[in-house]
């Protein structure tokens, strides 16, 4: 079945596989993890393997002079949710941004203009996604659907984790984003068949979704002197014994981490 058929009935009939980790996962509308936290280690890097997520870990590699960008999720809606936030850097202030992502979708009319002035933008198969889906929902059926994530947030919360949302970084990402290639792979990180190796892997919080995760990040394709990077959002009791030459840091003196591994 066609992907807007599957996200068209978890939004008619609310039931969806709340299972994080799975091929139809909802989607996150934006990051919960502090990118600013840790945005010293997306600084020039040329080739970048990201997980998608909300996009936000993506948009925030850009800012940050990423070249090549190989993203994936195992979940195959992230990447119209990605699509969406791209093909808006098209025509969208960071005003109408924020407003069409993240504000009161109860003004269909407005909501219309905002969508329609970019829709263009999207892929064809992006495009035909989420046209569809908005020409058989109200965009508040949609956003408030299972369909995504139901985790609360706040505007001061999307713009002290995203560094892209602040100041005017807005707009230096409006001017870069054209200029990054971009892959996507509908995968499991652990069935991941690379074809090159990267100086920077950001895995988010895969580790709370996975076994033998230490294996698998000594496993993957990463170049001398890369690094690996993943969120944790409290500390791990088994680190000293089971990630030893792993280094921890603590995110603006919160419980939130990121765990690195450097070669």
């Amino acid at each position: 079945m066609e992907d807007y058929l599957i996200a068209q009935n978890i939004i008619k009939t609310g039931n969806m596989d709340h299972t994080i980790y799975n091929k139809y996962s909802f989607i996150y509308k934006t990051t919960n993890e502090d990118i600013n936290g840790y945005s010293k280690y997306l600084e020039n890097r040329e080739d970048v393997l990201s997980v998608i997520g909300s996009g936000d870990q993506i948009l925030n590699s850009i800012l940050f002079d990423s070249k090549n960008i190989d993203i994936f999720d195992i979940s195959t809606f992230p990447k119209y949710y990605l699509d969406l936030k791209l093909a808006s850097l098209e025509r969208l202030n960071k005003e109408n941004y924020l407003n069409f992502f993240y504000g009161n979708y109860r003004n269909e009319e407005y909501m219309d203009d905002i969508y329609f002035s970019f829709n263009r933008y999207l892929s064809k198969e992006s495009k035909l996604f989420w046209d569809y889906l908005f020409n058989y929902f109200e965009y508040i059926d949609v956003f408030n659907s299972p369909l995504f994530s139901s985790e609360a947030y706040t505007y001061d919360s999307l713009i002290t984790r995203n560094t892209y949302l602040q100041d005017d970084n807005f707009e230096k990402l409006k001017e870069k984003f054209r200029n990054v290639n971009i892959n996507y792979y509908n995968t499991d990180i652990r069935d991941f068949d690379a074809k090159k190796y990267y100086d920077f892997i950001n895995l988010s919080s895969i580790i709370y979704y996975v076994s033998n995760y230490r294996e698998l990040v000594l496993n993957l394709p990463l170049k001398e002197k890369g690094v690996i990077l993943t969120y944790l959002y409290a500390y791990l009791e088994d680190k000293d014994n089971y990630y030893d030459g792993f280094s921890f840091e603590r995110i603006n003196n919160e419980d939130n981490r990121v765990m690195v591994y450097k070669k």
